[in-house]
């Protein structure tokens, strides 16, 4: 289950409800702001439920006294505003089914999204789990802008000579733009990302030519 951190609704009344009141006389009101933080704590757990074993922790980062925190707990078993679970957690009947009928409120929209959307589109297009929808036209229209995006990345021979003067390096432009250009401005079988540092790789296999006197290399893309 999703984290479940969004609004959760505090009855206008709940300091008037019997089982609250019963909170109240044994714990003050300050346990009635332990209790729903303690909601807040249950709701963000995956199961909606708290380890008892957890409780010296939510303690200590709250800054609670424990032996109040364990008797909130303990009062709110009694009044029945909490349950447990296998004799080790601690768990809100009324929370979990509030969390629950939210999921089905948002799994009802979705559905009827996704419908709405198959009417529109037609049912040859995919429908993506966030309700985006993925049509033929939307497809050549990425397509388009990966190819575009692979394009700006190549340079042009005046670009590649100020670089090169830049760097002052023996890479020749020419050469470097004419086998880039040749092989469609890829390395190895991938489109080009970042054509300086493929002149940092050609000014390098250089440099090693220069050192020991040895022929050019082929480049290695």
């Amino acid at each position: 289950m999703k984290n479940n951190t969004y609004y959760f609704s505090h009855d206008c009344n709940a300091h008037e409800d019997d089982k609250i009141i019963g909170l109240v006389m044994k714990c003050k009101w300050e346990g009635y702001g332990l209790y729903w933080l303690l909601n807040e704590i249950i709701s963000q757990d995956p199961k909606i439920r708290i380890d008892k074993r957890a409780l010296p922790k939510i303690a200590f980062r709250y800054n609670i006294d424990i032996a109040l925190l364990e008797n909130v707990i303990t009062t709110c078993l009694d009044e029945k505003l909490y349950h447990t679970e296998d004799g080790e957690y601690i768990y809100s009947q009324r929370l979990r089914d509030h969390i629950a009928k939210r999921q089905e409120i948002r799994d009802k929209y979705s559905k009827a999204g996704k419908k709405g959307m198959k009417a529109r589109w037609g049912n040859n297009d995919v429908i993506k789990s966030n309700n985006d929808v993925i049509t033929s036209d939307n497809k050549r229209k990425e397509k388009k802008r990966k190819e575009s995006k692979v394009y700006r990345t190549k340079p042009t021979l005046q670009e590649i000579k100020a670089y090169c003067i830049l760097r002052k390096n023996n890479v020749n432009p020419d050469r470097f733009f004419n086998y880039y250009e040749s092989n469609g401005w890829k390395v190895g079988k991938n489109p080009m990302k970042n054509w300086q540092a493929a002149v940092r790789t050609w000014e390098s296999k250089e440099q090693g030519v220069a050192k020991h006197g040895l022929p050019a290399l082929k480049p290695l893309g």
